[in-house]
């Protein structure tokens, strides 16, 4: 039987996200040239997280879009012989460059 342990918790995940938002306030202060987006599923969370702690911290509300991946995953076929593709939204115009 395997057992099952949690290697970080919520608190832990909390201080790590704010770190990771920290990080990306110092490296690209012009945040009016910033979009956030997150990739279905578990991405567009952490992209909806960082923007509520972005508006929090600099009170700026970035915009976010959603992107679906599905069709270029490599292990599409194992999830499912028919994947669901989800819509893709980035309704916002701006003139991006990539910020990593």
């Amino acid at each position: 039987m395997v057992s099952k342990q949690i290697v970080h918790g919520e608190k832990d995940l909390e201080i790590a996200l704010s770190q990771i938002c920290e990080q990306l306030l110092s490296k690209h202060p012009q945040l009016s040239e910033m979009v956030l987006v997150g990739i279905r599923t578990g991405g567009v969370f952490l992209a909806e997280w960082l923007r509520q702690k972005i508006l929090q911290k600099r009170g700026i509300d970035l915009p976010m879009g959603i992107i679906d991946i599905t069709l270029y995953r490599d292990d599409w076929t194992r999830l499912s012989q028919t994947p669901e593709v989800k819509k893709t939204e980035i309704i916002f115009q701006s003139k991006i460059r990539m910020c990593f």
